[in-house]
């Protein structure tokens, strides 16, 4: 049975390419016969696929081939199944796919050669069948994908003499040989010959044989060479015999072409192969378009591609679609040729040639997935085993860890018992301190109050003064002067005035010293935007104070806006980053120019913002530290585009990543130096245009003719078209030339495609030019020459295109990628290996671990053992602590290393505490002796200013009225005597007691205004006052005692330059029978809370040197209202 079955697949192989129908009769007998027999079974599988692809049954075929692998563990059929999928896939223009089945044919093939002298002679026989159809259809592929040097060595990659005993594989060699793409002729006419000799010798062969696929296929690919009139006489001229063999001899010239390809169609046609016979019907067309007959060939066209099954071959339906352009544009049918065209382009992209490394690189993921597989299972074995022995260590280590642990530091707290005595020692130590310097604050307080009313009293004193000078003055006009009566009356009615109010003053200060007893403009210009940067630049210390860099780039830049707001935002943005930058960041500032505008950019390396925050950074008026500055900055440029449309071009944006920084930048037009100087520019780029164009960037005007052309081709101006292809050309050249002096691969507008094309070797020698222009060029010159009927030029620029294109979309990048998934591969297999060994040798190195632990560990307990005996020694701590770091040198094990470290620790938070105590002791104790200073001196200042106001309150309140009696008694000359002595001693004692107030200085400093008014209702601006706050206090609570439900408010305002002034508001102000502006000066009892308040701004203003303070009241709507004003800081 197996003999027969072997005996009808081989029959089934003889008629592949002679009866589709016999080879498909032999191979299903073949299959139904083989139930037992599974390498028949395969063979026949093979078979049936091979009369499928050629009928283009390719889902059928498909099927056929992906079940061998179930039928069969024959890699001989696997592989010939392998390398009839290659052609299937060939066939369907699978690129990706095809490649994926030549690398598991490659590796199969690799794998059965290994163990070729195990084979079976019908199993070498159908193993060279493989291997050198494997061949034929890689070249094939790679001809049709436009990669001739791949296919030529593909195709000559094996020896043909060991296939001469298979003379369908023989013939199949001959055909692809003699086809074209495949062999080097020193000319077109040579090459020509020699693929002609290939072609005549396949028919001469095939036909002796009885092949008539072969006969057909060389019959066409004779009339294809034929077509050309050049090559037609040469191969006429040298094949005399040839031509008779093929019984062309009285044919016409001009009619051979056609005659063969009719002839290869019907014999196509008789064979029953679907892809031929479309084939056959392209070069039928060529034939007829060759010679004029376009209309027949467009009929032999759409006959190609009329049967839909046809479009299962992309590349055949793209050259069809390619002819048919050609034809319907030769009668003038432009809509029909341009949509046969654009179907052409749009299939090119199956044609990519980086479809080998995207396959290769799926094979290697794959790979790299099961490597990846491995390794996991290998790790997580070592991680198993690892947790296991951590899990072992620990639970043993926790055991001997816990008892360990209480036994070594027993010792330590013993010694913590006995330092926490000490400690609290010191703490009550300080308690004491603290309140005694409370008791102290406390008095000391009472005494500047005290000291403030004696400082008032003082100034009411000194008040007196001029009084008694008047006095003495009008009591000497008296004596010596001899005026009228009248006048001496109203002297002396005056002296009474003055003694009266001497005498009121007197009053009240008895009285007090009982009482103490009980829209934005814009100015347009240009300018420099160096002049700003100048500016930034003398910023650099504030930067570099915070650690950050700052770099601020020269430009030459000319800006149209505002010189003032500019440099606004500029200052905005860089403040903005330096406060986002840290420590060790850089901030760099710069201009970009552009044709319109010109960009300022702040760049820094801070935090960087999400695109949440990006997106609302310019809109909230607080954004994690973005201010109002942001809002301002988007402000400025919304009012410049108000102001003109010059200003459309303003914009304000950011750039950031988070983590990496942020680029905040803003847009204003060119200012007028920079656009006269362009003009310059522009001027000098025109005489040198004159001069030579050697330094001119040629690209720019490639790109720019390419355009032009593009959209000349639109406005149906073809001839025109060409003639900006040609200056395209040109200027590409000069480029080349440029890069590669001396060079010979220039563009052409003609030439032959079976040559070396420039565009490609440029692209191959990574030469910088602009490929896209190139496409373009040829593209629309190709479109042209279809307008203008130049076959020849349409044919040379279109296969440029073609080539050039389908290198351009390859992925350059997965070579390289590639290369790194086999680096990627072959480290995962060593890292596999290295990880079974690390597996095997865990065990024994964690016992050798193991051991020495324990022999380090209870050399380590004894070392902490000694460190016990220090703590619990007498001396002092500091000496205990260096004893112990000397011993805490050495590496403790993990379990002791945590009993040091709390020894260590203990050890020094009884020393910091010791120490902070000690300090805070101290500080306390210097602050308490400063506060006794400051409270003795008080003391004993207002001691003495009591004994002094009493003194004189009682040596000089007898002499007001002692002057009253002897005035009335008319003894002027004895008044003088007694006023002068009066005002003597009313002088010497006020200036003893001005000599003690001097020596009680006030003392100002720089206050928080919300900080003074924080006890009180108020509004009051964000600032400072040069002040003494307990006086300030002082004197609020005076005027809020004034009340009658002692609440006041507090406003403040700075409309005093240099001031700040407050305006305490009180609305139940207890109505003491004085006038409101006479409230602050002595009047009687009722004033003596006012003239403490007027004391204290005296004060401030004597202390501070501002004569501008001051205090006084008005009335209010409800109550008064009492304003002082104190020196702003």
């Amino acid at each position: 049975m197996r003999h027969a079955v072997d005996m009808l697949n081989q029959k089934s192989y003889d008629f592949h390419y002679k009866s589709l129908d016999s080879a498909r009769i032999c191979a299903q007998k073949a299959f139904h016969l083989s139930a037992e027999y599974s390498d028949g079974k395969a063979e026949a599988l093979n078979n049936m696929a091979f009369v499928d692809i050629a009928r283009m049954e390719y889902e059928k075929a498909d099927s056929m081939l992906l079940s061998i692998g179930s039928v069969t563990r024959n890699q001989v059929e696997l592989l010939v199944a392998d390398v009839q999928m290659m052609r299937l896939c060939q066939r369907m223009s699978a690129n990706r796919r095809f490649y994926d089945v030549r690398e598991n044919a490659v590796n199969r093939l690799k794998r059965v050669k290994e163990d070729i002298e195990e084979l079976t002679p019908r199993q070498k026989s159908r193993l060279m069948y493989a291997e050198s159809e494997m061949a034929i259809v890689t070249s094939t592929y790679y001809y049709y994908v436009g990669q001739n040097r791949m296919s030529s060595k593909a195709l000559l990659s094996f020896n043909p003499e060991t296939i001469k005993a298979d003379t369908a594989q023989y013939l199949n060699y001959l055909y692809n040989v003699g086809s074209g793409g495949i062999l080097d002729g020193k000319s077109q006419q040579d090459l020509c010959q020699r693929e002609f000799e290939y072609l005549i010798g396949c028919y001469v062969l095939a036909k002796k044989a009885g092949i008539v696929y072969f006969q057909a296929n060389a019959l066409e690919s004779i009339a294809g060479h034929l077509l050309d009139s050049i090559d037609r006489r040469t191969i006429i001229d040298n094949n005399p015999a040839a031509m008779r063999v093929i019984d062309m001899t009285d044919c016409p010239e001009e009619d051979i072409a056609g005659t063969l390809a009719i002839e290869a169609l019907s014999q196509f046609e008789t064979y029953g192969d679907t892809y031929q016979i479309a084939g056959a019907y392209r070069t039928l067309a060529s034939c007829y378009m060759r010679a004029g007959d376009y209309e027949s060939a467009i009929n032999y066209l759409n006959a190609a591609i009329a049967d839909t099954i046809i479009d299962k071959a992309p590349d055949l339906v793209a050259s069809i679609r390619e002819q048919m352009s050609v034809a319907y544009s030769a009668i003038d049918d432009k809509p029909s040729s341009d949509y046969n065209r654009n179907i052409y382009l749009d299939m090119q992209d199956e044609t990519r040639q980086d479809r080998l490394l995207e396959s290769r690189a799926d094979m290697l993921r794959k790979t790299s997935r099961q490597l990846n597989i491995l390794l996991m299972v290998v790790g997580m074995a070592i991680v198993l085993l690892l947790v296991s022995l951590w899990l072992f260590n620990r639970l043993y280590r926790k055991q001997n860890s816990d008892d360990a642990t209480r036994k070594l530091l027993a010792p330590l707290e013993e010694w913590r018992k006995t330092n926490e005595e000490d400690t609290r020692r010191l703490a009550d130590e300080y308690e004491e301190i603290e309140e005694k310097k409370a008791l102290c604050r406390l008095n000391k307080e009472e005494y500047v109050k005290r000291n403030l009313e004696q400082r008032a009293r003082m100034s009411m004193v000194v008040s007196m003064l001029p009084f008694i000078d008047r006095i003495i003055n009008e009591v000497n006009m008296l004596r010596h002067r001899d005026e009228s009566k009248e006048v001496r009356d109203y002297r002396e009615q005056y002296i009474a005035e003055l003694i009266d109010q001497i005498n009121d003053n007197n009053a009240l200060l008895t009285q007090w010293i009982k009482l103490s007893e009980g829209q934005l403009s814009i100015k347009v210009n240009s300018f420099s935007v160096e002049d700003l940067f100048a500016i930034l630049r003398k910023n650099e210390n504030t930067f570099s104070s915070r650690g950050i860099t700052l770099s601020v780039k020269t430009t030459s830049a000319m800006v149209k806006a505002d010189r003032v707001l500019t440099l606004f935002m500029i200052n905005t943005l860089a403040d903005n980053a330096m406060k986002h930058t840290p420590k060790g960041g850089s901030v760099e500032i710069y201009a970009d120019t552009t044709e319109r505008y010109v960009e300022i950019s702040v760049k820094d390396s801070g935090c960087g913002l999400t695109d949440e925050e990006k997106a609302t950074i310019f809109d909230r008026k607080i954004n994690e530290g973005h201010g109002f500055g942001l809002m301002n900055c988007r402000g400025i440029i919304e009012k410049y585009k108000k102001t003109s449309p010059v200003f459309s071009i303003a914009s304000l944006g950011v750039e950031s990543t988070r983590g990496k920084g942020s680029r905040f930048f803003f847009r204003l037009p060119l200012g007028m130096a920079r656009r006269v100087m362009a003009l310059v520019m522009l001027m000098t780029m025109t005489c040198s245009a004159v001069a030579g164009e050697s330094k001119q960037d040629y690209m720019k005007k490639a790109a720019s003719y390419a355009d032009s052309a593009y959209y000349s081709n639109i406005a149906g101006t073809y001839s025109r078209t060409v003639d900006f292809a040609d200056s395209c050309r040109q200027y590409l050249n000069r480029q080349y030339s440029r890069l590669v002096p001396g060079g010979k691969m220039l563009l052409q507008k003609y030439g032959k495609t079976e040559l070396a094309i420039p565009e490609v070797r440029w692209l191959h020698d990574k030469l910088d030019i602009d490929y896209n222009v190139i496409l373009d060029m040829r593209n629309e010159c190709a479109v042209a020459a279809l307008a203008l009927h130049d076959w020849e030029l349409y044919a040379y620029n279109n296969k440029v295109f073609t080539v050039l294109y389908n290198q351009l979309s390859a992925d350059n990048t997965l070579a390289e990628y590639c290369a790194q998934m086999r680096s990627s591969q072959t480290n995962k297999t060593i890292s596999v290996i290295i990880l079974v060994l690390l597996l095997l040798a865990i065990l024994p190195a964690y016992y050798m671990l193991y051991y020495r632990h324990r022999l380090y560990f209870r050399y380590c307990e004894e070392r902490i053992a000694q460190i016990n005996t220090i703590v619990n020694s007498t001396v002092p701590l500091e000496e205990k602590k260096s004893a112990i770091d000397r011993l805490a040198l050495y590496d403790f094990p993990v379990q002791l290393q945590p009993v040091v470290d709390t020894i260590r620790q203990t050890i020094d938070r009884a020393i910091d505490t010791r120490q902070r105590s000690q300090e805070d002791i101290d500080n306390a104790t210097d602050q308490l002796h400063k506060a006794e200073y400051e409270s003795n001196n008080l003391y004993v200042s207002n001691s003495i200013l009591d004994n002094c106001l009493s003194a004189l309150k009682h040596e000089t309140m007898y002499y007001p009225g002692r002057i009253r009696q002897m005035m009335n008694t008319g003894q002027v000359g004895d008044v003088a005597e007694v006023v002068e002595y009066y005002r003597n001693v009313y002088a010497m004692l006020c200036s003893q007691a001005a000599d003690q107030v001097g020596k009680i200085k006030i003392g100002v400093r720089r206050v928080a205004i919300d900080q003074l008014l924080s006890s009180y209702d108020h509004n009051a601006d964000a600032g400072y006052v040069l002040a003494n706050a307990l006086l300030v206090e002082i004197l609020l609570d005076t005027l809020c005692r004034q009340t009658a439900d002692r609440h006041i408010s507090v406003n403040t305002d700075n409309d005093v330059v240099g001031y700040v002034r407050f305006s305490v508001s009180m609305p139940k102000f207890k109505d003491v029978g004085i006038a409101v502006e006479r409230l602050f000066v002595p009047v009687s009892e009722q004033s003596v809370p006012f003239l403490l308040c007027r004391q204290v701004i005296r004060d401030h203003s004597e202390a501070t040197n501002c004569r501008g303070c001051g205090i006084y009241a008005q009335q209010a709507p409800e109550g008064i209202t009492v304003i002082f004003t104190l020196p702003a800081r």
